[in-house]
């Protein structure tokens, strides 16, 4: 009888998927016309077209379902992390770098929801990678959201093959595409019945706002005395940070629940813990952490608002977790406490609603004296005392910065960005290709006409840091040094993120 039962829900999965638009006639990878050459990775377009994918409600039928899917993507080794054999040099896994995709159905149409265990996806890569999910599985472009993990231990896909000193990398960003559109097959394959479950858990002494506010009354970045812009005592953080970890749990009857969490912390420690070495920093042990306890549940990990952010703060008052391990096992226990179902509130599911859109953002112009002294520090040999010298006397804290104001210099006033969103029921979904500050995810979440809305960052290609107003005007430091932006682009692209969920709503 077991078996006659099985081979009915089979039969029925089966046709249910068939029934759905988005998974007929499945295109094959060979077919698609997308190849994974090099010309066609450097060749496409970065951006997105406006278009908005709006089913009038009475043609929702009340089925909602849920599927997951996963795969390693860990490139062959060795291979330098960004690309070059400059960089650091990755020789062994301490754990692999997995991309995950939840696929969503409301019965008319699909969306796809990426989590990828890489450090950043270029606007290249991410237009091609989303062109071939979108061809292989007739999911329409802005249904579909890709984000990285952020992990500084794991690897970037290559926009420019042609750069790369990297076969293994090159033959790797290849293949990705690929790879995400079979990923995104086979969680289209899983798709059940699923009913939708929200629930938030505050965070504590887990993430800090890396900007130290002094007994002076100036700000500074660093955690030792040396290099600060004052020797006074800090006496507190500048601002605080968004502690917020939010869960979606999709319950399924006949298969695996998937739990989705969302938190705002930077990815970067795990690099000088243990070099050379691969690893998807918190993102593994949060799957881990909560998989190894709980074997009804796939969990994915989803980057929110980092710009700003570290794991690490020199109030002794709040040095509880120091590193990537215990934070991640920490994040992985505020999840287990948190996720059953008893705790969290039910959310109706309703029709899959997405939008992307181009957005232009502003270049920052530097002044001709900024311009003079970052071709000076340029033009010294790299690492040499005599350019660290010139580096501090100038205030440069890294490279970054000289070589972006340089850059500046040679290009357009504008870059445009690619900016998505997805909706269905009550939960809206945002990708920004960028490191957001954490101020800007909270004014986002709390404009947001949704009860739960997921900060989904470096999704959409990646641009590095967009700081909010208050470093260029009264912080400082690092990302400010180093972005390549205009006072203000944060604050617009808040706006537009909040439009165009206003916009899924049906809010003018």
């Amino acid at each position: 009888m077991k078996k006659i039962l099985c081979f009915l829900l089979t039969i029925l999965m089966i046709l249910s998927v068939v029934a759905c638009d988005t998974t007929k006639d499945p295109v094959d990878s060979s077919d698609t016309g997308a190849s994974d050459s090099v010309e066609a990775i450097d060749t496409v377009d970065t951006t997105e077209k406006v278009n908005t994918n709006v089913i009038p409600a009475e043609k929702y039928n009340g089925v909602f379902k849920a599927g997951y899917a996963r795969a390693v993507i860990t490139p062959e080794l060795p291979a330098p992390v960004d690309g070059t054999m400059d960089d650091q040099i990755m020789t062994k896994v301490r754990d692999d770098m997995y991309a995950t995709c939840i696929a969503f159905n409301d019965g008319e149409n699909t969306a796809l929801i990426y989590t990828v265990d890489v450090k950043n996806i270029g606007p290249v890569s991410y237009s091609s990678i989303k062109l071939r999910i979108s061809i292989a599985t007739k999911v329409p472009k802005e249904n579909i959201i890709l984000s990285a993990t952020h992990s500084h231990s794991a690897f970037t896909p290559i926009d420019n093959l042609s750069k790369s000193t990297s076969e293994s990398l090159k033959k790797w960003s290849s293949n990705l595409p690929g790879v995400m559109a079979d990923i995104a097959k086979e969680a289209i394959a899983d798709m059940e019945d699923a009913e939708i479950y929200v629930g938030r858990a505050n965070t504590p002494n887990m993430a800090f706002v890396r900007r130290y506010l002094h007994a002076d009354g100036t700000y500074s970045i660093k955690s030792t005395v040396p290099g600060l812009k004052s020797t006074t005592p800090i006496v507190g953080h500048a601002a605080e940070a968004d502690d917020i970890l939010q869960i979606i749990r999709l319950v399924r009857a006949e298969k695996k629940d998937i739990v989705m969490t969302n938190w705002q912390g930077h990815l970067a420690a795990a690099r000088d813990v243990i070099p050379s070495s691969v690893t998807a920093d918190l993102a593994f042990y949060v799957r881990d952490g909560v998989e190894s306890n709980d074997d009804d549940v796939l969990v994915a990990y989803f980057q929110g608002a980092s710009g700003n952010l570290n794991l690490y703060s020199p109030i002794i008052t709040l040095q509880k977790y120091k590193n990537y391990v215990e934070v991640g096992k920490a994040l992985a226990n505020t999840v287990l406490e948190t996720m059953p179902v008893e705790k969290l509130t039910k959310l109706e599911a309703g029709e899959i609603k997405g939008v992307g859109t181009t957005f232009e953002a502003a270049r920052r112009k530097h002044s001709a004296e900024r311009v003079k002294q970052a071709e000076e520090v340029m033009a010294l040999e790299q690492g040499s005392d005599e350019q660290k010298a010139l580096m501090a006397k100038y205030g440069f804290e890294s490279l970054y910065a000289p070589k972006s104001i340089i850059g500046s210099t040679k290009e357009s006033g504008y870059r445009e960005f690619a900016l998505s969103a997805i909706s269905f029921g009550d939960l809206g979904f945002i990708g920004a290709p960028y490191e957001m500050f954490d101020d800007n995810g909270v004014q986002i979440k709390e404009s947001s006409p949704y009860s739960m809305t997921f900060i989904l960052t470096c999704a959409g290609g990646y641009w590095g840091y967009v700081p909010s107003e208050m470093y260029y005007t009264t912080y400082g430091g690092y990302e400010y040094e180093v972005t390549d932006f205009a006072m203000g682009v944060a604050e617009k692209a808040v706006a537009e993120f909040v439009r165009m969920l206003k916009e899924l709503k049906g809010i003018a």
